[in-house]
């Protein structure tokens, strides 16, 4: 088998999350499923290496085609949450906001008023229920706790299905 066939074969990755239609890849994922397109297009004669432009010394090219996105998922999943019972069903209050995190420490957050998007997990499995708006001072006192990445990965999905099933692009217009 040849070095091309193996960088297909061995190309495969899992997507950590999907966005706006795209997959989202770890580093390492991105970069095995951006050789194994390079190597396709090798392969299948697609590529013509005289026209592309090389760098200084002719050691690379200067521009090379990725059609993928890659995010560190420990920053991408970071989260802080609270849970509240109200009965049987339980209630998990989600921020994702990357910068109010990251400032919660330091006891001063970015902005007074800060998004959670609420989750409900039930007998039924997980269920979109809304978002609100918090003060700082009780996202700072109150939401302690981090989901870990897995459980955070299925909170978000639903959270992603249920705003973009939303974002139906209808609405009224303004009257000029």
């Amino acid at each position: 088998m040849g070095v091309l066939e193996e960088i297909i074969k061995n190309g495969e990755a899992t997507p950590i999350a999907k966005v706006n239609g795209r997959n989202v890849y770890t580093f390492s994922d991105a970069v095995r499923v951006n050789n194994k397109e390079r190597a396709e297009e090798i392969y299948e004669g697609k590529v013509d290496f005289g026209n592309r432009e090389v760098r200084e010394g002719g050691l690379c090219y200067t521009r090379t085609q990725c059609h993928t996105v890659a995010v560190n998922p420990d920053n991408y999943y970071l989260n802080r949450y609270r849970k509240k019972k109200e009965g049987t069903k339980t209630i998990y209050e989600v921020v994702s906001d990357y910068r109010a995190i990251k400032e919660q420490s330091t006891g001063r957050v970015y902005t007074n008023n800060i998004v959670v998007d609420m989750v409900e997990n039930s007998k039924d499995g997980l269920k979109y229920v809304g978002r609100k708006n918090i003060s700082d001072t009780e996202f700072i006192n109150e939401f302690k706790n981090n989901l870990n990445n897995e459980s955070f990965q299925k909170i978000a999905s639903v959270i992603l299905e249920s705003v973009e099933g939303q974002a139906t692009g209808q609405g009224d217009s303004l009257d000029f």
